[in-house]
């Protein structure tokens, strides 16, 4: 009946948003249906693209799309599940009918098929009327089934050539079965003595190895991709500088192989020791000030690194020209600090992607060169001590990237300007959440054959045994917020999710890469059938459990999960219990004061109600503190089917403070410090004692829940 209502040039714009994956309409959290105004769909329309400055260019621009479709034949992707090719629409001229076509597949092996067929044998699956004009698609068959690949499709037709990229993919990822658990830990709030201000890639192996005498096999944290931690400043692990290079903040010098060829560095670092320390006596990390003390040693090893002959480098020059983006990186990051100014404010050549040699300190260029060489060296040997102990590293993939990224400059056709992504209202954020990063361009990505995110993939997939992807949702739809509107005006667009999950099962067997989707929040249903399909385990988190009125309180994490009492966006279990976050919540802002005793209220019955239930379980006695909770619900969890547990260890020392208050600025965000270091935590009885037993629950045969 709305529709009914709705002018010539609001259908127009309906279906050209529709035809651009716009979500015109949504429910929210609480099932409301909510409809995207005309203004917000033009400005998402003209983002992505389209001719659309008024409502009345919506039918021309409509018009515009389809014949767009029909012009280029054949989609820019197709995904072929298991090698096998079906619904492959191409339009072809009427005029053709009755003629041969030539089609030629090239595989990625370099083989090469070549074959022709008759349109008229290809069978009419669609038809699409443009003015008085009718176009038919007709579906085209390749015979046989192909190897696991991306392979590349050239339809040859009148004359004319026109090229698509077939993803052959299994339908399942690859998935490690083995039941185990192991530890989560943010890499900068772990710290040590030998490194009091934040940890390192050392302090992280120390980790493992510590968890592995315990029996566990893993080690989780955020991610440690490169980060701008200078000028402009962002220390937030969810707002890389790239996705594709790594964070030199994480990197131990002293296990440089240039460390002991280096006097200067030696000198250097030993006269920083006193400020070393004063940044251990520190709360929360310093990361502009460690930084600049461990940029000076670096810069160091860099030129004895350089100052090497180089036959010495032959490694190092085989790395770069393997991925010669590394030469590319260093030059963005160099010229970014000679003008002090995020890329967007740069001049022609240089923010358009031409940096030349003049443009740049050389020295600067050869310290990013090197910082991405060593932490790749660091790295490499962490995985493989990862992979003595368990499925190899847990790194973490964040579903966004700062708007003065790397990645943001040199694939500026692939992202889009205008916009953010952000999160719809909910229960915890009423007016919507916009989260400041751009999104990637739905049809442009296609167009390049997802090279670029292929790319990020398997720079990640190459180490780690276990990719965790955040916002996994993000795979299918985003939400956008149009720039200078509030969260709440924004609208979901929509993604391939089939060729996301494509790339994602190709990369996780050619890797042997267990692949987790964080999804947590409202997530649509279709999202979680499609990871279960996939073979994409899910995130089990008991603090969101209890916010259902199921009266089993907690039901068993399922097999194809991760299980844990939190992430890094929550308290620590301890807070939880006690009600502490909704105190920061009022504070930031984020919920209304007047609400907060009905919240703590609320916060009550659910720890009365987990008590009860533990207790019917058997892992709960008369002992209620929080220790005692806390410690039962580990070993309830350590008795569920889930594949992976993650024990967060500051549960067991019962912190309260969180790493992360979403939706807030906070000084603590991302800087918080562990209470203890690691050489106090791993001599605490009770933490031993506690992750002992995990482990012994963990090998049993699992128990009837």
């Amino acid at each position: 009946m709305q529709t009914a209502r709705l002018s010539k040039h609001q259908k127009a714009l309906q279906s050209l948003a529709q035809l651009h994956g716009v979500q015109t309409i949504y429910a929210d959290v609480s099932g409301k249906r909510r409809k995207a105004s005309d203004e917000v769909l033009l400005r998402v329309l003209r983002a992505l693209g389209a001719p659309v400055r008024e409502i009345s260019d919506a039918a021309t621009a409509l018009a515009e799309r389809k014949k767009k479709t029909i012009d280029r034949v054949i989609e820019p992707v197709s995904v072929a599940w298991d090698g096998k090719v079906t619904g492959l629409k191409m339009f072809i001229p009427d005029g053709l009918r009755g003629k041969t076509i030539g089609i030629r597949l090239e595989l990625e092996s370099g083989d090469v098929r070549s074959w022709s067929c008759n349109v008229s044998e290809c069978r009419p699956v669609h038809y699409e009327n443009i003015g008085n004009a009718t176009f038919v698609a007709r579906e085209l068959s390749i015979p046989g089934v192909l190897p696991i690949g991306y392979h590349g499709l050239k339809i040859e037709a009148s004359g004319e050539a026109f090229s698509a990229r077939i993803i052959s993919s299994p339908v399942k990822a690859f998935a490690d079965t083995e039941r185990i658990w192991g530890l989560f830990f943010p890499l900068y709030s772990l710290h040590s003595k030998r490194n009091p201000g934040a940890g390192d890639f050392t302090d992280l192996a120390d980790l493992y190895r510590w968890g592995g005498g315990l029996g566990g096999k893993i080690v989780g944290t955020l991610p440690f991709l490169s980060a701008f931690l200078d000028n402009p400043f962002e220390p937030s692990p969810y707002s890389p500088a790239s996705r594709l290079f790594w964070n030199e903040f994480y990197i131990d010098p002293e296990k440089a192989p240039e460390f002991e060829k280096s006097p200067r560095a030696r000198t250097l670092l030993d006269s920083a020791r006193r400020q070393i320390d004063e940044l251990g006596s520190a709360p929360l990390v310093d990361y502009k000030r460690q930084m600049s003390i461990k940029r000076a040693v670096l810069e160091e090893l860099a030129q004895t690194f350089f100052n090497r002959p180089a036959i010495e480098r032959e490694s190092f020059d085989k790395c770069l020209r393997k991925d010669p983006a590394m030469e590319d990186y260093a030059r963005f990051r160099a010229f970014g600090e000679r003008v002090r100014k995020p890329w967007p404010q740069w001049s022609p050549p240089q923010k358009e992607g031409t940096i030349e040699p003049a443009d740049f300190d050389p020295r600067a260029r050869d310290y990013h060169l090197y910082v991405q060489w060593e932490a790749g060296r660091q790295i490499e040997k962490l995985s493989e001590l990862a992979e003595s102990l368990g499925p190899g590293l847990y790194l973490d993939l964040p579903i966004g990237i700062n708007p003065n990224s790397y990645d943001t400059w040199r694939y500026q056709d692939l992202y889009v300007e205008g916009v953010s992504v952000g999160a719809p209202p909910d229960i915890v954020f009423p007016l919507g959440q916009n989260w400041g990063f751009p999104p990637l361009h739905p049809e442009k990505i296609r167009e390049d054959g997802y090279r670029y995110v292929t790319g990020f993939l398997r720079k990640m997939m190459s180490r780690a045994g276990v990719l965790r992807i955040d916002h996994v949702p993000g795979l299918h739809r985003l939400f956008w917020v149009p720039e200078g509107m509030n969260a709440a005006a924004g609208v979901f667009v929509r993604y391939e999710a089939d060729e996301f999950y494509a790339i994602l099962s190709i990369e996780s067997h050619r890797n042997r890469c267990t692949v987790l989707g964080e999804n947590l929040g409202t997530v649509p249903e279709y999202v979680n059938v499609s990871m279960g399909r996939h073979n994409v385990f899910k995130m089990y988190v008991v603090q969101y459990e209890l916010e259902s009125d199921d009266p089993k309180v907690l039901k068993p994490a399922p097999s194809n999960s991760v299980a844990g009492l939190n992430t890094h966006d929550m308290p620590p279990f301890a807070g939880f219990l006690e009600g502490t976050d909704v105190t920061d919540r009022v504070t930031a802002g984020i919920l209304d004061r007047s609400k907060a005793p009905e919240e703590l209220a609320k916060r009550k019955r659910v720890r009365e109600r987990l008590e009860t239930f533990l207790v019917e379980k058997g892992y709960l006695a008369g002992d209620r503190s929080e220790k005692a909770v806390i410690i039962a619900a580990e070993k309830y969890l350590a008795g569920c089917p889930a594949k992976f547990l993650l024990v967060n260890l500051e549960d067991l020392w019962l912190e309260k403070l969180p790493q992360n208050l979403p939706g807030a600025v906070t000084s603590s965000n991302w800087r918080r410090k562990a209470r203890y270091g690691i050489e106090e935590f791993r001599e605490m009885p009770e933490i031993v004692n506690t992750l002992k037993q995990i482990d012994s629950l963990r090998k049993q045969p699992r128990k009837r829940l």
